[in-house]
């Protein structure tokens, strides 16, 4: 990934270094030999696991905290004893009812991910959303379904039930066109990138919608 970016993304490094970057190839292969699927699976469960526990502890703590500050008065009268107030309350409520929401979210183009992010999230008890990407996309297709997932961002993490979903070639084309137009940088087809195909209607990113193949509950 760095030596890609590296290539034809220079700019972007300083973003890519404040990200984990895990490669389930490196580390799971000589377990699984040739069963990508174990690697992807593999390395999703030692990440996620990771950061529920990260999360779990910091809930902890907070939560002990908030107890410990209302046991000091445990010497008083229970007369003089103060209640715990609806802040405190409120903020218990939140740590204990967040924890109770686990969601592991892919975005990939192999099956592999797909697959794996559904088997990891059963094992955890979490809710698996995918999106998948295209295979082998052009750099247009490229803008086009970051474009689509930039606008749809906030419906992918605020949905409450599972998410299988995909973006076709079709929906990636007409989302960079629309993109292109707007911006006044042409049109794929005369970039060269792609031959001009379906219609000739430009669509707004944020009007263009994820196929799902499976959404369930």
């Amino acid at each position: 990934m760095k030596y890609s970016c590296e290539r034809y993304l220079p700019r972007l490094l300083p973003v890519l270094e404040g990200y984990r970057i895990v490669s389930a190839r490196t580390l799971y292969e000589r377990f699984y030999p040739g069963q990508p699927l174990c690697w992807k699976a593999a390395a999703f469960a030692h990440e996620v696991n990771e950061l529920y526990e990260s999360m779990s502890a910091s809930d902890d703590s907070a939560m002990n905290g908030s107890m410990e500050s209302t046991d000091v008065s445990s010497t008083d009268s229970e007369e003089e004893k103060p209640s715990m107030d609806e802040e405190e309350k409120k903020c218990i409520n939140t740590n204990l009812s967040f924890l109770g929401e686990r969601e592991i979210i892919s975005f990939g183009d192999s099956m592999e991910e797909r697959t794996a992010v559904r088997i990891v999230a059963e094992q955890l008890g979490a809710t698996p959303k995918s999106v998948m990407f295209i295979q082998l996309p052009t750099p247009v297709q490229i803008l086009g379904q970051l474009q689509m997932v930039a606008a749809h961002m906030k419906f992918v993490c605020e949905h409450k039930s599972s998410l299988d979903l995909e973006i076709t070639t079709e929906q990636a084309q007409r989302c960079a066109d629309a993109h292109l137009r707007r911006y006044k940088l042409g049109s794929y087809r005369q970039l060269q990138y792609l031959p001009r195909s379906g219609t000739d209607e430009a669509i707004v990113p944020g009007e263009t919608t994820l196929e799902p193949n499976v959404v369930a509950s």
